[in-house]
């Protein structure tokens, strides 16, 4: 507009074009937001299979030391089972 390029028709559409602009600019806080949101579950969830992996590294060397089934599931909350297939 301040060119003088397409006046009439931006200044006869100037509503319009404001509500596509808005309609834009939240498309894009949206979007913005979903992928900060699909992230931050990416990363919980990766914090979440680290601390599981590392409780099945500090139960199986606790096995490699000997130390109980029992004791090792009191300490770690793995079932029996699962320091059995360790």
């Amino acid at each position: 507009m301040e060119r003088g390029i397409l006046l009439d028709y931006l200044t006869e559409r100037k509503v319009e074009i404001m509500d596509i602009m808005t309609s834009l600019f939240d498309q894009d806080e949206v979007t913005r937001r979903v992928i900060i949101e699909h992230e931050r579950k990416a990363a919980k969830k990766a914090e979440k299979e680290g601390k599981k992996q590392r409780t099945l590294e500090i139960a199986k060397s606790m096995k490699a030391k000997g130390i109980s089934s029992t004791i090792i599931a009191q300490c770690t909350g793995l079932t029996l089972e699962q320091i059995e297939k360790l």
